[in-house]
């Protein structure tokens, strides 16, 4: 993830530096212009697969602690089972509990997906809407206007 971004932050100032030089570009370099139109959408592509990848990195991470919480509890429980001093019904309750604890997990684990998908459809359509041209009777928000 490090060497993306940097990758990232370097294509980032060589967009800024073609922008620059476009801009002050007289007569206007079409070739130019589209090197840096392509550039960009280049870079919002790779920026947009970078989040995604960071996404899944931290998803990751999550299910790794949990895993790790997961063997943690298990070792508690084993030993307070290996001292014999406890009644099993309390132990019984603590597996319970756990159970209920790792079912609640994987729900917010299947609702922030769930989120993530439905964000990253809002921005597509936000993307397509804004590509769009607006209608005549409509102003630069889609707006009806009377």
């Amino acid at each position: 993830l490090a060497a993306a971004q940097e990758l990232l932050m370097g294509d980032q100032e060589k967009l800024a530096l073609m922008l620059a030089e476009a801009q002050a570009a007289f007569p206007p370099n079409e070739e130019l212009d589209e090197r840096v139109l392509f550039l960009r959408d280049g870079m919002e592509l790779r920026l947009r697969e970078f989040n995604e990848e960071c996404r899944r990195v931290a998803a990751v991470e999550r299910r790794l602690q949990r895993r790790l919480d997961d063997a943690e509890a298990m070792c508690e429980i084993q030993a307070v089972k290996a001292m014999g001093q406890v009644d099993p019904r309390l132990i019984e309750k603590l597996e319970e509990q756990r159970r209920v604890i790792r079912l609640q997990q994987e729900e917010i684990d299947q609702v922030s997906f769930e989120r993530d998908v439905l964000a990253d459809d809002v921005i597509r359509l936000r993307e397509t809407l804004d590509a769009q041209p607006p209608c005549n009777d409509q102003d630069e928000q889609g707006l009806q206007i009377r």
